[in-house]
């Protein structure tokens, strides 16, 4: 299966990014696997002109937005991983999913498996994680792609996420999730 992990934190060595970087050990194996990461990549606000609907889902801003938007089209499975920004997903990462608008029709075409890792610096029962879970499940039913996990992480420090006493397991339950 053709995997795309996309790391929607600014952090090169952060938390989100740790996680990340393990399931994508665990998946090079039997997948293949891609890593997006965001900070290394110019994606503009949408301006919602509309213009890619007259382009084949092509946006017209000159950056990285119509290359990633073929990573994604071209994915079977993608796995968001995305830190807590004041009980959402990040900023760079939200610039991402806006720009889906230009291609959405062609992405309810083809069906996909969906996977969110959050990680926040509040405790693990805190409602943000449950919200984040849900928007991705949200934009995912909207193209028609099945939202098969998500796995939240609390973290504060850079390296914290290693610490967490379950996180082992939980990046086994993705893989587990994404093998089905």
């Amino acid at each position: 299966m053709k995997i795309l992990m996309i790391n929607g934190s600014p952090r090169r060595t952060g938390n989100t990014a740790l996680a990340l970087q393990a399931l994508e050990k665990k998946l090079q194996a039997d997948h293949e696997v891609e890593l997006l990461q965001s900070y290394s990549m110019t994606v503009t606000p949408c301006l919602a002109c509309l213009e890619c609907k007259k382009n084949d889902g092509f946006c017209v801003q000159r950056d990285d937005t119509n290359t990633m938007l073929q990573k994604i089209n071209d994915a079977e499975c993608i796995v968001f991983g995305t830190p807590v920004f004041w009980i959402g997903m990040s900023g760079q990462l939200k610039l991402f999913i806006d720009k889906f608008v230009a291609r959405q029709n062609i992405f309810k075409q083809k069906p996909k498996k969906t996977v969110s890792v959050v990680v926040g610096g509040s405790g693990p029962k805190t409602r943000q994680y449950e919200l984040i879970a849900e928007q991705f499940s949200s934009i995912s039913n909207f193209l028609c792609w099945n939202h098969i996990c998500s796995a939240s992480f609390s973290a504060f420090g850079i390296g914290d996420i290693i610490k967490c006493p379950d996180f082992e397991t939980k990046i086994q339950e993705i893989v587990t999730a994404i093998n089905q």
